[in-house]
């Protein structure tokens, strides 16, 4: 397993199948996470598993 945090990047990163089981978090990440980053009010990040991604 190779973790790796980056900024979030709505065209790289899939938002739709996020699910943390936090209800909030999940409607943030999948709804506003990408309008707050256009405006500038807030930074989001991910934790990724490369391994998973690039095999």
């Amino acid at each position: 397993m190779v973790l790796k945090i980056e900024p979030l990047n709505t065209r790289q990163h899939i938002r739709s199948g996020f699910c943390c089981g936090k209800d909030s978090l999940d409607n943030y990440i999948r709804k506003q996470a990408s309008q707050d980053l256009k405006r500038r009010v807030s930074t989001v990040f991910v934790l990724i598993d490369n391994h998973s991604i690039y095999p």
